[in-house]
């Protein structure tokens, strides 16, 4: 089976409509398509240009389920949400309003105002240090409220480059035990070989912990035009492969299944 479910459209910072997008994986005969598009409810943080918020979810929501009778490809709602503490249980709430079929939970902010993804010249001097390290205590955080399915894009502290100059590995790991004991999925996503640091998201050592602890991994694109759906989903496949994986899930109504890779 092949799909594609980390998927952004015009709805928030895609650049093609849903139906730009259902078409275009027609044509490269994919089984599943999922979109994702951002979600914040925003109190504190700085708001991330594009993101949508509750005003915008109907109308995203409407669109998607339209598309939801077609069997080529089949069409799966899903949403990335932007974890905030003070804002998680509110946002459960919404999300149990609607029929979705997964939804990711990520981190882009730190410390209400730092996106770590937006801008290296905008990246305070500690940076390498404290942010990271508050980085992977609100991964942990999110996992530990249960209300997400999947990790999007796990260290993404590192798209620029940068390498912490302390010792986190005491942090992934408390993180990773979250993610395990709330059964949530690891995305294996590829738009991480295409940024400075030049390889997935979450990195080899990571995948090789998770493998460990039997999480379930999930390989996706973060596809923001239709022609990266699938983009070195054979380089990914590899990689999870030599590391011992020969599966990955599948979300019908935020029920996980599993299949085998090709």
């Amino acid at each position: 089976m092949k799909y594609s479910y980390h998927v952004h459209s015009n709805h928030s910072d895609g650049k093609k409509s849903i139906k730009e997008i259902i078409d275009y994986a027609k044509q490269i005969r994919l089984n599943e398509i999922g979109f994702s598009d951002h979600f914040h409810l925003n109190k504190n943080d700085v708001l991330i240009p594009g993101d949508m918020g509750k005003e915008s979810l109907d109308r995203y929501v409407e669109e998607v389920l339209h598309y939801s009778s077609s069997k080529d490809p089949i069409v799966k709602l899903g949403l990335e949400v932007e974890f905030n503490l003070e804002t998680v249980q509110e946002v459960k709430k919404i999300i149990q309003s609607y029929p979705f079929d997964y939804v990711i939970g990520s981190v882009h902010i730190v410390d209400n105002n730092i996106i770590i993804d937006w801008s290296v010249d905008r990246l305070p001097s500690n940076f390498c240090s404290d942010i990271m390290k508050r980085y992977w205590y609100k991964i942990q955080q999110m996992a530990k409220s249960r209300v997400f399915d999947i990790v999007g894009h796990l260290d993404l502290t590192k798209k620029f480059g940068l390498q912490p100059k302390i010792d986190l590995s005491e942090d992934i790991d408390l993180a990773l035990k979250a993610i395990k004991d709330a059964d949530m999925t690891v995305e294996v996503n590829t738009s991480g070989f295409f940024n400075p640091c030049k390889e997935q998201y979450p990195s080899e050592d990571i995948l090789k912990k998770c493998k460990e602890l039997e999480i379930p991994i999930i390989v996706t694109s973060d596809a923001h035009v239709p022609e990266h759906l699938t983009r070195d989903f054979d380089k990914a496949f590899r990689l999870l492969k030599d590391i011992g994986y020969t599966k990955q899930a599948y979300f019908i109504k935020r029920e996980r299944f599993f299949t085998s890779f090709k």
